[in-house]
């Protein structure tokens, strides 16, 4: 550097790095992180994208949606089936990253791992909270609005971790969940 070039200021960090990176903000706190989910941030989807520790985090959010949908469920009059939704949402999360990644990473070749995605998927969940109120006259309500959240916060978690256009985003959300029915329905077929 020559004595006759200016010394630029510092610009404010706009590159869309997560929260905690040098010269930034700390991670959020679990709080933060499931509000800002719900809030569709996509700064949040980002720092969770990069954060490997929130994976933890990703499988509560699930579990937690899960013991939801089971307690608020009319027919789960029992623990067991609470527990069995536990498990079955765990098992969809995962299968459900899976297969984004498949059609996102190993078909159309974004760049991704699977276990970001396992982590944003998992956030992207929080809005089927609302399947708690199933079982109340309000639930046919509780349960659309919760799914159209959720689906708009899958499409927000595969932007920011494939980084892609919003557009390629649905598309990859529409053939993975396409590909998932077709599994389940093979499932209770067999």
């Amino acid at each position: 550097m020559s004595g006759s070039d200016p010394v630029k200021p510092a610009e404010p960090d706009n590159s869309g790095e997560p929260a905690g990176s040098a010269g930034s903000l700390p991670p959020r706190s679990f709080g933060g992180r499931v509000f800002g989910a719900l809030r569709l941030d996509p700064k949040v989807y980002t720092e969770i994208e990069h954060d490997p520790s929130s994976l933890g985090q990703a499988a509560i959010v699930v579990t937690l949606v899960a013991a939801a949908a089971g307690l608020g469920n009319s027919i789960a009059d029992s623990p067991n089936l609470v527990i069995l939704s536990i498990f079955t949402n765990l098992a969809a999360w995962a299968f459900s990253a899976a297969i984004i990644w498949l059609v996102g990473v190993a078909w159309m070749g974004h760049d991704s791992a699977y276990p970001e995605l396992l982590r944003t998927i998992g956030f992207a969940s929080a809005p089927q909270g609302l399947y708690f109120f199933q079982g109340s006259e309000f639930g046919m309500y509780a349960f659309v609005l919760g799914l159209v959240w959720s689906l708009a916060a899958y499409v927000v978690a595969v932007r920011e971790t494939l980084d892609v256009t919003t557009g390629r985003a649905i598309g990859v959300c529409l053939l993975a969940n396409g590909l998932v029915l077709l599994a389940v329905i093979t499932l209770i077929d067999f």
